[in-house]
C-alpha cells in the first residue's frame, strides 16, 4: 500500500485542539451558569480553524459542518467543534477512510473499488478527438455535400494526443501516448 504523509503535524494537532477545546469549554461553562456568549466564541474559533485548514490544504468539511451546527442555540454547547476538528484530522491521517466515505455517498461499493487506486483517466492535451458520435454528426449534417468526405478524411488524419497520468507530480515522460487514428 502507498505511504501517506499527513498534512497536519502532531504539534499543530495539539495547538488546534487547544483553540477549539478552549472555545467549547467556554461555551459549556457559560451554559452551566445560565449565560450566553452571543456567538463570540464562534466568531473567534470558526475563522481560525477554517483559515488554518484551508492554508494547510486539508479539506475541512467536517470541521465546517461542526462549526455551522455550533451556531444553533443550546446545541452549540456540545463539543461539536472539537469533534469536527478531530474528524478532519482523522481523515487527513487515514485517506482510505475518505475513499470509503466517497463510495458510501455514491451508494455502491465493491471490494476492488475500496482497495484499488483510482483508475487512470484520459485527458485530451492538444488535438481534436474524433469519436463515433462526432463522425455520425458530420455525416448527418453533410450527407448531401460531396466535400464532407474530404473534411472527414482530414479530421481522421490529424493526430490525437491523449495524456494518461496517475498523478500530476509523476515524471513528465510517463503515460503520454500518441494515437494517429481515432476510433
Amino acid at each position: 500500500m502507498e505511504s501517506h504523509e499527513p498534512k497536519i503535524s502532531i504539534v499543530e494537532i495539539f495547538l488546534g485542539l487547544a483553540v477549539v477545546g478552549i472555545a467549547d469549554l467556554v461555551e459549556l461553562l457559560l451554559l452551566a451558569f445560565g449565560l450566553d456568549d452571543f456567538w463570540i466564541s464562534d466568531l473567534v474559533a470558526f475563522p481560525i480553524t477554517q483559515l488554518y485548514l484551508r492554508l494547510k490544504g486539508v479539506r475541512g468539511n467536517y470541521s465546517l459542518i461542526a462549526n455551522c451546527i455550533e451556531l444553533i442555540p443550546y446545541v452549540g454547547a456540545l463539543p461539536l467543534r472539537t469533534i469536527g476538528f478531530l474528524a478532519t484530522i482523522y481523515i487527513d491521517r487515514h485517506p482510505a477512510t475518505q475513499r470509503v466515505v466517497n463510495v458510501a455517498k455514491k451508494g455502491t461499493a465493491t471490494k476492488s473499488s475500496l482497495l484499488e487506486k483510482p483508475p487512470l483517466t484520459p485527458k485530451i492535451v492538444g488535438a481534436t478527438a474524433i469519436t463515433p458520435d462526432a463522425i455520425n454528426k458530420i455525416n448527418k449534417e453533410n450527407s448531401n455535400k460531396p466535400e464532407y468526405t474530404k473534411k472527414l478524411e482530414r479530421l481522421l488524419e490529424e493526430p490525437v494526443i491523449i495524456d494518461i497520468r496517475k498523478n500530476q507530480e509523476e515524471d513528465e515522460g510517463e503515460g503520454e501516448y500518441d494515437y494517429r487514428q481515432a476510433a
